[in-house]
């Protein structure tokens, strides 16, 4: 059996990899390599939203952090951290492609943000609106001190739909 192995280097996608393979066969066929990173991650979500149990994501740019928990019900986005021109940027593609892709409530948890300027304010607009547009809900929770203000006396929170918290937004948009 041994004899009819040989040793195969894979020239696959400019790296050269070191395979055992049955001669004649399809080399993908018995790899021994495991699979990537990314697909363990994908069957693992997999199976917890099969289950019922959420699905999380973390990121970090720049000091400032996002986690997704993805439930059946409902997505919460929770944010840490300054909500500013450098952190919007990135945070508009994500809520973007969030609304874009979703049939559930998006539930922005903004209990953790510190500072929130102008374009975070703006981003907000762009959410509800992106929302809207799609036929989807998102709503903002956990707003405090400055960045309450901010909502307030630009009256932003009366466009777009706030919840003191994160249990009464889930009670209000998933019944």
């Amino acid at each position: 059996m041994a004899a009819n192995r040989i040793l195969r280097r894979s020239e696959s996608r400019g790296t050269s990899r070191t395979s055992l393979n049955p001669v004649g066969s399809n080399p993908r066929l018995f790899d021994c390599r495991p699979p990537p990173r990314w697909q363990h991650e994908v069957i693992k979500a997999f199976f917890l939203v099969a289950a019922g149990l959420p699905k999380e994501f973390e990121a970090d740019m720049h000091g400032f952090q996002i986690r997704l928990t993805d439930c059946l019900k409902y997505r919460i986005l929770a944010l840490a951290g300054d909500l500013d021109h450098f952190s919007a940027t990135q945070l508009r593609e994500r809520l973007h492609s969030l609304i874009a892709q979703g049939e559930v409530p998006l539930i922005v948890d903004m209990s953790g943000v510190t500072f929130c300027d102008s374009t975070g304010l703006g981003l907000a607009v762009f959410a509800t609106k992106r929302a809207l547009s799609y036929g989807g809900q998102v709503a903002f929770v956990g707003l405090a001190g400055q960045v309450a203000d901010r909502f307030r006396l630009t009256r932003i929170d009366q466009f777009v739909t706030t919840y003191p918290s994160l249990d009464t937004a889930i009670d209000a948009l998933c019944t």
